[in-house]
């Protein structure tokens, strides 16, 4: 039985690399819905073990059709915090330091960073796990502290706002270019 990717697993299949289906927040509900029927099924088949597939894909993790962590709200009030819990606990294992991050610490930073980041896609917040996990962000020094993982997460929507910016231009250009030539 193999694993499936986040890819596989979730994403909307696209037409063509030049006609990306753009899929409202109402569709995304739907398919959610259909998809996992409520956030026990979700919490099953999207692990940390998917942070790979986004370590490998950041392009499609930016802008491949995932659902936001305010969108899972449909499978359940609590799941966007529930699936953070084991993805911050997995960086907490990761780091190697002797104190890990407490029960209250996980669910706190589960709350701030649905609360605060709920625009972020799970696609692109395992995205993050994996650059923090390679050191892009710094590191942890004997406990990990979850103001460092709060601080990194505002590096990385800055590094995601930057790519949003460059794919934009880069669409535009396209746009540009084929109207020239028509």
């Amino acid at each position: 039985n193999e694993m499936k990717t986040i890819g596989q697993l979730i994403r909307v299949p696209e037409k063509n690399d030049s006609e990306r289906q753009l899929i409202s927040f109402n569709e995304w509900e739907k398919k959610l819905i259909t998809r996992f029927q409520d956030s026990t099924n979700f919490l099953d088949k999207v692990t940390p073990d998917m942070q790979e597939w986004c370590c490998e894909h950041p392009e499609e993790s930016f802008f491949g059709d995932f659902p936001t962590l305010s969108q899972l709200r449909v499978l359940g009030k609590n799941t966007a915090k529930q699936w953070l819990v084991p993805q911050l606990e997995n960086l907490s294992e990761f780091c190697g330091v002797k104190d890990k991050l407490t029960t209250s610490q996980l669910k706190g930073l589960a709350f701030i960073i649905s609360q605060k980041y709920y625009f972020l896609k799970i696609s692109e917040f395992m995205l993050f796990i994996m650059r923090f996990k390679s050191g892009q962000y710094g590191r942890f020094c004997g406990t990990v502290d979850p103001l460092i993982i709060t601080t990194a997460l505002r590096e990385f929507c800055k590094e995601r706002g930057a790519a949003i910016g460059r794919h934009d231009q880069e669409e535009q250009q396209r746009l540009r270019e084929q109207a020239a030539a028509d």
